[in-house]
């Protein structure tokens, strides 16, 4: 009786639901009702808006835009959350304009709108225009165009207003404020900390009263994560607390300069190059130089580069990457970020720790295998993923031990090369250096130079055009370039 009655109710309830009809969902195309009430009253340098809110029950917000009346370009815009009922303009300039009130609903949609045009005889000075922003690895550039007298006239209803511009005034983060001449047209903002950032632009005026507001956010910066700033003793540069990977030199050689031939020339045209610090490393020693740049050495058992893309054998992509020519380090370090290779004394210095050093033997320890990878270990690949050993004072991996870097400086040779090449720390095999792959390459038969140990420096005797393995690669930014624009490789090549 109760499976019966059981297969009563189910059934009944099958037949209710398949009775049902769809519920069908609509969406409100109606746009809420306009404010009411609306007043507009002139204060000194601003103007103030009152008005009474709709009834409508979606009801969301309240758009105020003002407009310039001469060009219709709109001056500002601001929503307003419900029973609100006032909003202030700021720092309005003088001007000819009309302001529009909409509503929002709450499926974003506008009404037509309330409009009411006003003549506002202002004191308030013109802000710079044409605003234009950057962040470059933890810089800020600011640049806006020069204003000029008749930036500072303004004529309403026939009659010329005039307000000269006493300053400019820059404002970084809520805290950092930055004073400028009435004739700047930019700022640059160095040494930034990871993390996300604001900037407001805005002038004083000779009466006292200052300009409306620019104001825009930043993506967070995340440069502290890759670099760290060394200082003392006369120094004062960035450097990356890890050695290049291959994933990263592959990016680079493959995606950013699509290159996909046998020796990876670069072409430069001498002639456009600046001969400054940053650049003259392009023109080498040798007075014959065409300005054609090889990135990569080659071995084809180790990885290669052809048109069925990158294949490396030997090397991880998350591993340091170690045949690299120095031409390639240096373009690497110059296109990315504004850098170089470091020099001999650089390195040493960062390597010891800075000013925070220990006096360690190697870079963060006075044992060379807490800090790292010696050898080959006879094993599939060379060189490790970077980063995975313990760090030094400063929280740079990797400067003992591992891929060989490359340095700035080169052995002269004036007559076929720019010079030969010197690397510096990381892991070489026998004291032979170079050896051959007969002789014992593992952890412990290896050559682990401390870092006053002359035989941390080696010179390889290779042309800067030329690589072999196990010569990688560690970025440095000079902290006086780590404030000038990228370099925008097209201007240059051929």
């Amino acid at each position: 009786m109760k499976r019966k009655l059981l297969s009563f109710i189910l059934g009944g309830i099958i037949f209710l639901s398949g009775c049902q009809k769809a519920l069908e969902l609509t969406s409100d195309s109606t746009p809420p009702g306009e404010v009411s009430q609306l007043q507009l009253e002139k204060l000194d340098v601003s103007v103030k808006l009152t008005w009474v809110d709709p009834k409508d029950k979606d009801f969301k917000a309240v758009k105020l835009t003002i407009y310039n009346a001469d060009n219709q370009n709109q001056v500002r815009s601001v929503d307003v959350l419900p029973d609100s009922l006032k909003y202030t303009f700021e720092s309005l300039a003088a001007g000819n304009y009309f302001v529009k009130v909409q509503t929002r609903d709450k499926e974003n949609q506008l009404s037509e709108g309330v409009e009411i045009p006003f003549v506002f005889l202002s004191k308030s000075p013109v802000n710079v225009k044409n605003i234009r922003t950057a962040v470059y690895w933890n810089v800020l550039h600011l640049d806006w165009d020069s204003l000029t007298s008749k930036d500072y006239e303004t004529v309403v209803e026939g009659q010329k207003l005039v307000e000269p511009v006493d300053s400019i005034i820059v404002v970084v983060d809520n805290t950092t404020k930055i004073k400028l001449q009435a004739t700047a047209t930019g700022a640059v903002i160095p040494d930034l900390s990871d993390g996300n950032h604001s900037v407001k632009i805005y002038t004083k005026g000779h009466s006292g009263y200052y300009s409306g507001i620019y104001q825009q956010g930043f993506d967070p910066i995340t440069f502290g994560e890759k670099f760290v700033r060394v200082q003392g003793d006369g120094f004062d540069f960035y450097i990356a607390r890890y050695e290049v990977t291959t994933e990263e030199y592959r990016k680079f050689i493959v995606d950013d300069l699509g290159i996909l031939e046998a020796y990876a020339p670069y072409l430069v045209d001498p002639s456009k190059v600046e001969a400054d610090a940053r650049y003259k490393w392009w023109y080498g020693t040798d007075p014959k130089y065409t300005g054609t740049l090889y990135l990569l050495g080659f071995n084809s058992w180790e990885f290669t580069l052809d048109a069925g893309g990158w294949q490396c054998n030997r090397y991880l992509p998350n591993a340091a990457f170690g045949k690299i020519t120095w031409e390639g380090a240096m373009l690497y370090s110059l296109l990315n970020y504004n850098g170089r290779c470091p020099t001999q004394n650089e390195w040493l210095y960062a390597a010891k720790g800075g000013p925070l050093s220990h006096g360690y033997d190697y870079a963060g320890s006075n044992d060379p295998d807490e800090v790292g990878w010696w050898g080959w270990d006879n094993g599939t690949t060379f060189l490790k993923p970077v980063g995975q050993k313990k760090p030094n004072e400063l929280g740079i991996y990797d400067m003992s031990g591992n891929a060989g870097e490359i340095l700035y400086e080169v052995d002269p040779n004036g007559t076929i090369s720019t010079g030969k090449t010197i690397i510096i720390g990381g892991s070489f095999g026998p004291s032979h250096f170079w050896g051959n792959e007969g002789e014992d390459f593992s952890p412990d038969n290896v050559l682990k130079p401390k870092l006053t140990d002359p035989e941390i420096v080696k010179h390889t005797g290779l042309q800067t055009y030329n690589g072999l393995w196990r010569m990688g690669i560690r970025v440095l930014i000079p902290h006086e370039d780590i404030v000038r624009l990228p370099v925008n490789r097209h201007k240059y090549e051929r």
